[in-house]
This record gives structure tokens, C-alpha cells and sequence, in this order.
């Protein structure tokens, strides 16, 4: 039987699932990033940033957990 001290496993599984993984970016991603203007809105008391590429209508992309958000 091993033992574990809890607060070790609570530590190493907080960090292990609650921690988003880092990519590096890929030369296709550097590049398209390039070509971004900067955004940025209010939301209530948040602001919200991010890219906007061409023009026409707005479209709002949220990625999910451990994404690429830069």
C-alpha cells in the first residue's frame, strides 16, 4: 500500500488540472499575427482584447482551456 501526503496530492493535482499547457507558436500562426490589429471592448467591468483581421462583421472566437490566447 503506498501513502501519499495529501497536501502533496492535492498540490500536484491542482497544478496538473488547472494549469494550461504553453505552446510555442507555429511560423503560420507568427504570421498571421503580424497582419492583426489589436482590439479591445468593454464587457460590464471586463475588457475583452484580442485580433481583428479584414473588415465586416464581428465574430467573437473564445478558445477553450490550455488555447492559444498568446
Amino acid at each position: 500500500m503506498w501513502l501519499v501526503s495529501r497536501p502533496l496530492a492535492k498540490f500536484i493535482l491542482r497544478k496538473f488540472f488547472f494549469t494550461p499547457r504553453s505552446y510555442l507558436l507555429s511560423n503560420d500562426e507568427k504570421e498571421m499575427l503580424k497582419r492583426a490589429k489589436p482590439l479591445k471592448f468593454q464587457s460590464g467591468d471586463k475588457t475583452i482584447h484580442g485580433f481583428k483581421w479584414g473588415e465586416g462583421p464581428v465574430v467573437v472566437f473564445v478558445h477553450g482551456w490550455s488555447g492559444r490566447g498568446i
